[in-house]
C-alpha cells in the first residue's frame, strides 16, 4: 500500500508485529521524520532523498531504510515519536485489535448501560 507520487506514503511494519501507516505530506514533515523518527538528520538533506521527487526516483532506498527503522521499535514507541515530529500517521489493525480498541470498549459500555 503505497502512493505513486508521494514517498514515504504508506504501510510500515513495526518491531511488534504491528503496522502503523505514515504520510509525509511536506518538507518539514521530511525533516521531522528524519530528525526525530529515523534519528538520521542528514537523510533531510542528502540528495537521494532531500525532496519528494528525489524520494520517488529512490523510493525502494527511502521505504527500506524507513522499514528498517521501524522495526526497531514497538508500534506504540513509534507512535510517540511520529506525534513529536508531527508527522500523520494511522494505525492499520485487525478485527480483535480493533474490538478490542479501549475507546470501543468505553463505547460498548456506554451503550449497555
Amino acid at each position: 500500500m503505497t502512493h505513486p507520487i508521494i514517498v514515504p506514503y504508506g504501510a510500515y511494519n513495526c518491531k511488534d508485529n504491528l503496522t502503523l501507516l505514515i504520510a509525509i505530506q511536506n518538507d518539514r514533515e521530511w525533516s521531522n521524520l528524519c530528525k526525530i523518527v529515523l534519528c538520521d538528520e542528514t537523510m533531510a538533506t542528502d540528495k537521494r532523498f532531500k525532496m519528494n521527487a528525489d524520494r520517488v526516483a529512490n523510493r525502494d532506498l527511502t521505504e527500506k531504510i524507513i522499514q528498517e527503522k521501524f522495526l526497531e521499535f514497538e508500534r506504540e514507541d513509534l507512535i510517540m515519536k511520529l506525534e513529536e515530529a508531527s508527522v500523520a500517521y494511522g494505525r492499520i489493525s485487525d478485527m480483535e485489535q480493533l474490538k478490542n480498541h479501549p475507546q470501543n470498549n468505553f463505547l460498548y459500555f456506554f451503550l449497555l448501560h
